[in-house]
């Protein structure tokens, strides 16, 4: 069963249900919608979208159904054009930035990192080399969050000398622009980050991605079935790889992974930004704790820094995965999904059935396709409605109007790529 159970009872002719929630938590109040203004309603709340780069076509969501202020989302979505250098051909460049303790940084990822990736691809000469170039861009973008930090304070050591309050006058600079402010806000947050990029003649797929974002391939076998190959394996604590990784790279520290975060506290091994994780903690006390508002709660951050030993603990490195889109004798690559992390958010997708979702979600989109539907709707918010319940209108109701102040789901994006 790769959904959790879902139960639902009426009392006095209203609905409501726990969600599955542990004991203690709920039950919930919930509106049994039904269509069409189930798909209508849920067509506005993830913000649906259809559009056409350079004649492929990509279909997107992004979806977070609590009302509360404070669980606004902090996925983004982005899709356009990217010049590569010998090729007259524009690209196609789709990506998901998903950010964590705050939405700075998916914001400054969604603006920034076109942008920076496509001056990096247009100075390659030969394309042999482009999956170097996209490793560099990742790489490279995050060294300049780090050094927007070093740039005010370039010395771990000096900053034990400077008086705590004038290290705040600095850091809390409102009153003067905030520059300093936005640099240092900036590394505290994170986001992870998953792009898709498919040249002009739709021949070759160059995915890359940190953290927990998934890129699914949909591909078409030759006796008509539809196979979903997983391109990017998740950098975070379920995967015990990249545990393995963290706790090679720093010997002898016993605390390096613990409840399958890194040092205690976060999930993803990779990511943008997260600089606490990536500079000596002196700067988690002196720099990131003076920084008004800040983090919000500090008792986890101090925890970090008395074990902050050999940073940097998380890296901006991609995997990265080249797919001919051409067709081969066997099958034909024909659509690509791509997913923040709450496309297998263990509240709508049970722990260890990611790979039976992923066949599925692939089998329902290749059926759209199948019987020419494509047309006839948005792909991404038909692979939200299938991870929502399907034709299960009750439960699909549940997530998208439970009446509760805090997030009950995580926040959920969805691109769908049609070759």
């Amino acid at each position: 069963m790769t959904a959790p159970h879902f139960q639902s009872y009426t009392k006095d002719g209203r609905k409501y249900t726990t969600l599955g929630a542990p004991a203690g938590y709920g039950p919930w109040l919930f509106q049994h919608l039904h269509d069409p203004e189930l798909t209508q309603r849920l067509q506005l709340m993830s913000n649906a979208k259809t559009s056409t780069i350079n004649g492929l076509r990509v279909d997107s969501i992004s979806f977070q159904p609590c009302p509360s202020e404070e669980e606004i989302s902090q996925d983004r979505v982005y899709s356009g054009v990217c010049n590569v250098d010998g090729d007259p051909t524009p690209w196609s460049l789709v990506a998901i930035f998903d950010g964590h303790a705050g939405h700075d940084c998916a914001d400054h990822a969604v603006e920034k990192f076109p942008e920076h990736l496509r001056r990096v691809l247009s100075k390659r000469q030969d394309r042999t080399y482009l999956a170097s170039a996209i490793t560099q861009a990742f790489k490279t973008f995050d060294e300049a969050i780090t050094r927007g930090v070093l740039s005010v304070f370039p010395s771990a050591e000096a900053l034990r000398d400077i008086p705590q309050d004038d290290l705040r006058a600095v850091i809390n600079d409102y009153n003067s622009g905030g520059e300093v402010y936005k640099k240092i806000i900036l590394a505290m947050r994170g986001t992870t980050a998953l792009t898709a990029l498919v040249d002009g003649p739709r021949k070759n797929l160059w995915v890359a991605g940190i953290g927990d974002c998934r890129a699914i391939l949909g591909v078409k076998l030759s006796n008509g079935q539809w196979e979903a190959r997983d391109l990017i394996p998740p950098h975070n604590g379920t995967n015990p790889r990249e545990m393995q990784n963290v706790r090679n790279a720093h010997p002898g520290e016993p605390n390096v992974t613990a409840r399958d975060r890194v040092l205690g506290a976060i999930a993803v091994t990779r990511a943008f930004g997260d600089t606490t994780f990536k500079l000596p903690a002196e700067y988690t006390h002196h720099v990131f704790l003076n920084a008004s508002p800040g983090f919000r709660v500090h008792s986890s951050v101090t925890d970090v820094a008395a074990i902050n030993h050999t940073p940097p603990y998380l890296t901006a490195t991609p995997d990265i995965q080249h797919v001919t889109l051409t067709s081969e004798y066997s099958s034909t690559p024909r659509f690509l999904v791509m997913g923040s992390d709450g496309l297998v958010d263990e509240s709508v997708v049970n722990r260890g059935y990611e790979a039976a979702w992923f066949q599925q979600l692939v089998e329902y989109i290749g059926a759209q396709l199948d019987a020419g539907k494509e047309k006839d709707g948005n792909l991404a918010l038909f692979a939200l409605r299938q991870l929502l319940g399907g034709d299960n209108t009750e439960r699909v109701s549940a997530y998208m109007t439970l009446e509760a102040i805090h997030r009950w789901m995580d926040d959920t994006s969805i691109q769908v790529v049609v070759f």
